[in-house]
């Protein structure tokens, strides 16, 4: 029997609406991958077995460092169940653990490149013949949970010592930015935060934020920066929705709390 390998997701919730259930929401299966490069760009794929081949919104491919794979040309039908001439483009995956780093690897995988009307307002889709078939999918409905499993040979082997990965709460707050729960985003990006404070510094017993903002590494601007972005979380969580907490924010949040992020575990 091969050796396998194996990791356990938290289902997504979905942006779909409910409006003929009594459920407020419903989740769906997908998973964080990186596209071309192992250290690129975090996003979350969609899993649809009903498509043969998996799909990527043009506004990612446009980011895509894609000079050395070439594109062909497919017939496929769209939404309207019209043909439509489409480019398919072959790049390697990297199908990320729940923490964000790379864990699987898959090369010359085809993707359409196609307008998001087309993927049901998706940015990223995972279809059955190019890369859903070499996964073993276990769905688990009330734990809210996708348990994922793969021979072991797609496994990457990471050896690079200090490389540093995003926590899980920061990952789960870039989803709920990308499905617009900008207000559920905040205490998530700042939990993140306070979550690698307490890890990388033993000083810290409580009030990690106010710790940061001591420190005089850390710029006027980013203190600033840091200042609001408590301040939004402050309303996200007691507000009781009378500061709307609005897309640009919760992005600004995100990049901020990165930059921070990025800038302790590599100089802590």
């Amino acid at each position: 029997m091969k050796r396998r390998t194996s990791n356990t997701y938290k289902l997504i919730p979905s942006k779909q609406s409910r409006s003929n259930s009594t459920a407020p929401m419903s989740f769906i299966p997908a998973l964080p991958v990186r596209l071309n490069r192992v250290q690129d760009e975090l996003h979350y794929a969609l899993l649809d077995p009903t498509k043969e081949i998996s799909m990527v919104d043009i506004s990612i491919f446009d980011n895509i460092d894609n000079t050395s794979s070439p594109y062909t040309y497919a017939q496929i039908r769209d939404q309207y169940n019209q043909m439509k001439t489409v480019k398919v483009i072959n790049i390697s995956v990297f199908l990320c653990s729940p923490t964000g780093e790379p864990w699987l690897e898959f090369h010359y995988v085809p993707f359409i490149i196609a307008m998001r009307d087309m993927m049901d307002n998706q940015h990223l889709i995972l279809g059955y013949d190019s890369l859903l078939s070499h996964l073993r999918l276990t769905l688990d409905f009330p734990r809210k949970e996708l348990r994922v499993s793969t021979p072991i040979g797609f496994e990457i082997l990471l050896t690079k010592k200090g490389k540093q990965y995003l926590p899980s709460s920061i990952i789960d707050a870039e989803n709920l930015i990308n499905i617009g729960s900008y207000q559920a985003s905040l205490p998530m990006i700042v939990f993140g935060l306070e979550e690698v404070l307490m890890t990388k510094f033993n000083e810290i017993k409580n009030q990690p934020i106010t710790y940061l903002l001591e420190q005089n590494w850390l710029s006027n601007k980013t203190k600033s920066d840091l200042k609001k972005i408590l301040e939004l979380r402050n309303h996200a969580v007691h507000g009781f929705g009378l500061v709307k907490i609005e897309k640009k924010d919760a992005q600004m949040a995100l990049r901020t709390i990165k930059k921070i992020i990025e800038y302790i575990t590599i100089n802590a």
